[in-house]
């Protein structure tokens, strides 16, 4: 065999080995990466934590007490007609009337769940209003991650994951129930609970079994507001309840500025202006005017502070 024909071989034969080695290490490498990425996903999807072991943390603890039965039996008639979106709490001499009537609507909602067929096929083993206390008790207790969230792939999981960690399958599919049922409901509901949080250190007295505390509901807006974990949630749920919840996540961050009470130093002007955006083109939301007026003097009141951005 001719010696240029011999080289032109051996050429050819070191190139398909050098392929065939390439091909070989790329094969282990992905793999590889995706044996990590599994196991990364099934860790952050399926290692709940025995969060009934672990303290409230010191802000948080508050006796979740049985609530007395002097509340109204009757589910809630129209909280909105009592409650313009974003206005202040009514005021009396002794506060006690406020008090009564934003325990009492709240106490009539979950009444009204205690007697609906597909809640009973639950089992429940106590009625909503106490299961429910466990619930937020469970989520105060082991909040997500609202910065840094994208230091490391399995943060981003485990907050994308967060609500089935802690709550698990059949709390998650309870809450996703009550959000297609209720939804007639659920714009005015959402006005009373909020309002609620609103007087809440007045109302101590009030013996209500779900606390409802600025620095947890404000580590829950940051979840919404400032992670993807937290989008993703959003964006899973249908327009109205996305726009409703993005409104009350950046109610409550002004709040929690206004206390000085940002510990996360997030910034509220994007998704202030986001909230503005889809309030705006919304639709189907009763009360958008007044939405939109409480939205649009926290957008004067941050110009006026920091400028315009």
């Amino acid at each position: 065999m001719p010696k240029s024909t011999e080289q032109t071989n051996n050429k050819k034969t070191v190139i398909i080995a050098a392929v065939i080695v390439a091909i070989v290490l790329a094969g282990l490498v992905y793999f590889g990466w995706k044996h990590s990425l599994d196991k990364a996903t099934r860790e952050a999807a399926d290692a709940v934590p025995q969060h009934s072991q672990e303290p409230l943390a010191t802000s948080d603890a508050q006796t979740l007490t049985p609530l007395s039965e002097t509340a109204e039996s009757t589910p809630p008639a129209s909280p909105a007609a009592a409650h313009e979106a974003g206005s202040a709490a009514p005021t009396s001499a002794t506060g006690a009337a406020p008090c009564k009537e934003a325990t009492d609507k709240i106490v009539a909602f979950f009444r009204h769940l205690d007697r609906q067929e597909y809640i009973k096929n639950y089992g429940l083993k106590e009625t909503c209003e106490n299961h429910f206390a466990k619930i937020a008790k469970k989520l105060y207790a082991k909040p997500p991650v609202v910065t840094r969230e994208t230091d490391d792939l399995f943060t981003i999981l485990t907050n994308s994951a967060h609500f089935y960690r802690i709550l698990g399958r059949q709390d998650l599919l309870l809450i996703k129930d009550i959000l297609k049922h209720e939804t007639d409901t659920l714009e005015e509901v959402m006005a009373v609970f909020y309002h609620w949080s609103e007087k809440e250190q007045a109302c101590k007295a009030a013996n209500f079994s779900l606390p409802l505390p600025l620095n947890s509901l404000y580590e829950y807006s940051g979840f919404f507001l400032n992670t993807l974990g937290g989008q993703s949630y959003l964006f899973r749920r249908d327009s109205r309840t996305r726009i409703l919840i993005k409104y009350y996540a950046v109610t409550i961050l002004d709040r929690a500025n206004d206390k000085g009470l940002n510990r996360h130093g997030i910034d509220i002007r994007t998704p202030l202006r986001s909230a503005i955006e889809e309030m705006e083109v919304s639709h189907n939301i009763k009360n958008r005017e007044a939405y939109l007026k409480r939205l649009t003097a926290m957008q004067t009141k941050y110009q006026k502070k920091y400028g315009n951005k």
